[in-house]
């Protein structure tokens, strides 16, 4: 499966090598993410050891991590970095501001990558609905995967109406995953989208969210 490949984990290492060359700020790369079936976009989640206490400081690294990652992949920063900033106080009311703003962008439409992954990345999501046995109300969030940590399992993530409540171990293709159900609402696939409208605003992700909402 793609997100295993050696093929898919040396580009990873070039553009890690890149930001490290151009970079001044210690970042490292906690795990990357597939969305299987919310675009297929591949995105990189770093976290910054330094203590950054402005919002617009961490706007601008996120973006410079963007623009290093290439075209082939998505960076974010991940929330803890952003618990020193005046939204730390206000991270536990994402959820609610991602439903909030799903009203806002719901005309607005989900962006689709165009890497030379997507096809590799939808046949991963048909073997994976496959041998999860999903229904048609049921999809394909995620696939996180550790970077690393060679002894944590890559987690698949399935939104559906019928959320079980706890992790499952599987196998798909051999291979074992931890399968989380997540309950159904609007504020995953709106991450999405409001991920490209903070790269027109030169901002971070979770930036963009809290600016308006």
């Amino acid at each position: 499966m793609l997100f295993v490949t050696h093929q898919l984990r040396r580009e990873i290492e070039n553009v890690l090598k890149k930001i490290s060359f151009n970079l001044s700020y210690n970042v490292n790369l906690q795990e990357y993410i597939v969305l299987p079936e919310a675009g297929q976009h591949i995105v990189l989640r770093f976290s910054v050891k330094e203590k950054i206490d402005s919002l617009l400081e961490l706007d601008i690294l996120e973006n410079r991590l963007k623009d290093l990652a290439g075209e082939n992949f998505w960076a974010v920063l991940v929330g803890d970095s952003f618990k020193h900033t005046n939204i730390g106080v206000l991270l536990p009311s994402l959820s609610d501001r991602l439903i909030k703003l799903s009203k806002i962008l719901q005309d607005f439409p989900l962006p689709i990558s165009n890497s030379p992954y997507v096809d590799k990345i939808k046949d991963d999501a048909e073997k994976i609905r496959n041998a999860l046995f999903l229904k048609h109300h049921e999809w394909i969030w995620e696939i996180e995967v550790p970077w690393d940590d060679a002894t944590s399992f890559p987690y698949i993530r399935i939104i559906s109406r019928e959320c079980k409540g706890k992790e499952e171990r599987r196998k798909v293709e051999k291979m074992e995953f931890l399968i989380d159900y997540l309950p159904q609402n609007n504020s995953y696939i709106t991450l999405v989208k409001a991920y490209i409208l903070s790269r027109k605003e030169n901002r971070s992700l979770l930036g963009y969210i809290f600016r308006h909402t």
